[in-house]
């Protein structure tokens, strides 16, 4: 939504249809957060139920969120060579690949994700495109996962110790 006309050119995202969804989306988190505030029962479908959190615990999660997604989505743009979209359109086009990639079903969207950000955004080379995927794959699943495994590895070898 807050993407210029000459940014959103540059994607293969047609700008009215980028609008919409922007809007789309932010009327999606806004009325999660409503409907926070207005239901204090918990919602239930298929046999099953969950309680809604607080308006402030829905604020927060929708806060942390975009956090997240801010940053996983700077790692990927800052890997990019210079020339490409600016920042606010890379992240439009990466919210859809992410919802893309959820979608799918596919564990961590993997193929499908990059697909949709290469189909997104056609004035990127095909090459580094690839090379920005794996180091944004490095720097966001791996890392973490052996940094986890790290601290897993020393607690069990304290509580062993302990023990």
């Amino acid at each position: 939504m807050l993407a210029s006309q000459a940014d959103l050119a540059r994607t293969a995202i047609p700008p009215t249809v980028g609008r919409i969804l922007g809007a789309t989306l932010l009327a999606v988190a806004l009325g999660y957060v409503v409907l926070c505030a207005l239901r204090r029962r918990p919602v239930g479908a298929f046999g099953r139920s969950i309680a809604l959190p607080s308006p402030r615990d829905a604020i927060a999660q929708l806060v942390l969120g975009v956090v997240d997604n801010g940053i996983a989505a700077a790692i990927l743009w800052i890997l990019l060579p210079a020339g490409g979209p600016s920042y606010v359109t890379f992240i439009g086009a990466y919210a859809v690949a992410c919802i893309v990639g959820l979608a799918s079903s596919v564990p961590g969207g993997a193929g499908v994700f990059e697909s949709a950000m290469a189909a997104l955004l056609p004035g990127v080379e095909p090459a580094a495109l690839a090379a920005a995927f794996l180091g944004y794959r490095l720097a966001y699943y791996i890392l973490p996962l052996l940094l986890a495994a790290a601290g897993l590895g020393a607690e069990t070898v304290r509580s062993a110790r302990r023990g």
